[in-house]
C-alpha cells in the first residue's frame, strides 16, 4: 500500500513499488474481520505471505488477489482456490447515462458495429434511423457508457414487455455491445448492472435475454451477472 513519505522520512526516489517503501499486507475474512500487518519492504514474496497468514487460512478458503506471481505461488503452495482480479479501466472517468436524441450519432455508430458483429452489412444511415425511431416513439431505453464524457465505449438497449401471469412489466435486454478496445475491462458488466438497476427502479419483474448458442463469452458474462438459462421452456419464432 504505497503512501506519501512522512515529513520525518526521506523523499522516495524510485517510482512504483521498491525497497524504499514498506508493504502493509491487508486481508479480510468473510465475517468482516480485518488483518493488517507490516510485511516487508518492497514487493511481498510467497514465503512472506505464508509467514504472515500462518494459522489464518483453513481448508476450503478462497484467495482473492491481483495476478502477481507471489500470490499465485502462495495459492499453489497451500492448494487454495485462487480468484485473480484483473486490472480494469479507471472507472472514475467512465460514466453511464441514459441516451437521448443528442447521442444519436454515437449510438447509431455503435449500433451499426453491433449489427456487423452479428453478420449484417454495414449501414450507418439505416442504423441511425432505426435508433432515432425507437427514441422518438419511446419504444426502447438505451444506456451508453462513456470515457471522459466524449469517448463511447458501448451501449445496452432494453425493449419493454409484460408478463401476463405475474401481471408485471419485464424488460428485454435485446442489444449489448462493447467496443473491441474496451472489452475484458468490466465495461459489459457495468452496462448489465445498469440494466438491472433500471429494471428494479421501474418495478419490473426482471429482465430476459437471448444469445447465440456459440457465443460462450456472452454466456459467461450473463451467468456471472446472475442470469439463469431457461431449462423449462422452448422458445419459438415465426418470421416473415
Amino acid at each position: 500500500m504505497p503512501r506519501q513519505s512522512r515529513k520525518r522520512g526521506k523523499q522516495v526516489k524510485k517510482r512504483g513499488i521498491s525497497k524504499e517503501q514498506v508493504c502493509i499486507a491487508t486481508a479480510i475474512y468473510r465475517q468482516g474481520n480485518l488483518i493488517m500487518e507490516l510485511a516487508c519492504k518492497g514487493r511481498i514474496t510467497s514465503n512472506e505471505l505464508e509467514t504472515l497468514y500462518d494459522g489464518h487460512i483453513t481448508n476450503g478458503s478462497i484467495l482473492c488477489t491481483d495476478s502477481h506471481k507471489s500470490y499465485m505461488q502462495f495459492a499453489n503452495d497451500l492448494s487454495l482456490e485462487h480468484k485473480r482480479i484483473k486490472r480494469r479501466e479507471n472507472m472514475e472517468n467512465i460514466k453511464i447515462k441514459k441516451a437521448d436524441l443528442e447521442d444519436l450519432e454515437l449510438i447509431g455508430n455503435l449500433f451499426n458495429k453491433y449489427r456487423i458483429f452479428y453478420g449484417q452489412d454495414s449501414n450507418l444511415e439505416s442504423s441511425k434511423k432505426f435508433i432515432e425511431e425507437r427514441m422518438i416513439h419511446n419504444e426502447s431505453v438505451i444506456f451508453i457508457i462513456m470515457k471522459d464524457s466524449i469517448i463511447p465505449l458501448g451501449f445496452v438497449q432494453l425493449y419493454p414487455s409484460f408478463s401476463s401471469v405475474s401481471m408485471k412489466r419485464i424488460w428485454i435486454l435485446n442489444d449489448l455491445y462493447v467496443e473491441e478496445s474496451a472489452r475484458k475491462k468490466g465495461i459489459g458488466k457495468s452496462l448489465m448492472n445498469k440494466a438491472k438497476e433500471f429494471a428494479f427502479e421501474t418495478g419490473a419483474k426482471g429482465l430476459t435475454l437471448s444469445t447465440a448458442i456459440d457465443n460462450t463469452t456472452a454466456q459467461k458474462l450473463y451467468e456471472q451477472s446472475g442470469y439463469k438459462r431457461n431449462e423449462m421452456f422452448y422458445h419459438y419464432s415465426y418470421f416473415f
